[in-house]
């Protein structure tokens, strides 16, 4: 049953996964300008680059 509703979701979670990407790419760009001298890494670009990989293996290759 779980399995099914999982299925069921599965657009809708796509979906809000690659919105997330999206805002994630664009507080990355604000955090990059406002850090230009950070030493730590751009974690907004890290977590869109996850996103983005499991957007590509949910779709067969198609992250965007």
């Amino acid at each position: 049953m779980a399995n099914a509703r999982l299925i069921a979701a599965a657009p809708e979670l796509l979906a809000a996964l690659a919105g997330c990407a999206d805002a994630l790419r664009e507080a990355g760009k604000d955090f990059a300008q406002a850090n230009k001298l950070a030493a730590r890494p751009n974690m907004y670009e890290l977590h869109e680059q996850s996103a983005r990989a499991a957007i590509a293996r949910a779709t067969g290759g198609n992250a965007s």
